[in-house]
């Protein structure tokens, strides 16, 4: 929704219950540099997925999963990943604690302005959210790059359709459309 002249390229790599191993988010990643390589871009990966408990290791060769992250920076590709949902440290959230993605926390916007707006209670997914104010649930911390609208946000859902959910990786999709907007723009 944020950049519609951008070619979706949907690469699957979870389950039907939104869960996988490393080494399938990395046979698609993988997949992606190749694309690169073989096709110009640019190329924006959004990766609305994480494994917590794990500290961001700070070399590339530290883990597989790290391995692949940094092969596809190295081909050009900007990697976006969801900070977490489970109001901590985000430094221990991978990939979004990897120094190479661009790491995205959730804030609430019940009104698209900079004023503020209240406080609600009536969502389902996480409850009670006040406006321009990061979201409850969101992982924070110095790794974070930016925040993003992740409350209450209208999405695609499984077998068609739309719902209206919360999570970093609702936050996440804008900022890598801003990304692709920008480097549509400058490569």
């Amino acid at each position: 929704g944020m950049a519609t002249n951008a070619q979706i390229i949907p690469v699957k790599v979870l389950d039907s219950t939104g869960f996988g191993t490393d080494a399938q988010v990395i046979c698609g990643l993988d997949y992606v540099a190749g694309l690169a390589h073989s096709q110009p871009g640019p190329y924006v990966v959004n990766l609305s997925l994480g494994d917590s408990n794990r500290p961001g290791e700070t070399t590339c060769g530290s883990s597989a999963l790290h391995q692949s992250i940094c092969k596809l920076t190295g081909a050009g590709v900007t990697v976006v990943a969801a900070a977490g949902n489970d109001g901590t440290d985000a430094a221990n959230f991978v990939p979004a604690a990897y120094d190479e993605v661009i790491a995205v926390s959730a804030f609430t916007d019940f009104d698209g302005q900079r004023s503020f707006a209240g406080c609600q209670a009536d969502f389902s997914d996480y409850g009670y959210e006040c406006d321009d104010m990061l979201a409850s649930f969101s992982d924070y911390g110095s790794v974070v790059d930016v925040t993003a609208p992740g409350v209450h946000i209208l999405s695609d859902w499984n077998n068609g359709g739309l719902n209206t959910i919360s999570g970093t990786s609702m936050a996440a999709p804008h900022v890598a459309g801003a990304a692709a907007l920008v480097l549509g723009a400058n490569p």
